[in-house]
């Protein structure tokens, strides 16, 4: 789980994996960005074929699940919505999204962590400190 988003990124129950597999049969005719399909879309037809509202952090949180077991290689995202790739080109953009993703993240991070540093200064060892 996440700190502060304890709620949202919790263990996948048996009833979601269960969704994990019905959405990953989904994916798998979903080939190429024509295709794709949205968060908000999965949230409006899941509800409607199961009367069952998911969040978009759970949904999120499925296909995470779908995408680390391998259920539907090469599933990307992009503005448009979720879709499943062959294309060699696609995947290594969706790398680069992720990678740049990563960098956005350390980059707040290290901002963070400056202001903490600024707030509470490191204490300095003495020579009687153990």
């Amino acid at each position: 789980m996440i700190t502060n988003f304890e709620e949202e990124t919790e263990p996948l129950t048996p009833k979601e994996i269960r969704m994990a597999e019905q959405f990953s049969r989904s994916f798998q005719k979903r080939i190429g960005p024509d295709q794709a399909i949205t968060n908000a879309e999965i949230q409006t037809r899941y509800r409607a074929l199961h009367q069952i509202t998911l969040s978009g952090a759970r949904i999120r949180k499925i296909i995470n699940h779908i995408r680390i077991t391998g259920m539907v290689p090469g599933l990307v995202a992009s503005s448009k919505g979720y879709y499943m790739s062959n294309s060699p080109d696609e995947l290594r953009r969706y790398i680069q999204s992720l990678d740049e993703r990563i960098q956005a993240i350390v980059a707040v991070r290290h901002s963070m962590k400056k202001h903490l540093d600024s707030l509470v200064p490191e204490k300095q060892p003495t020579l009687f400190d153990k």
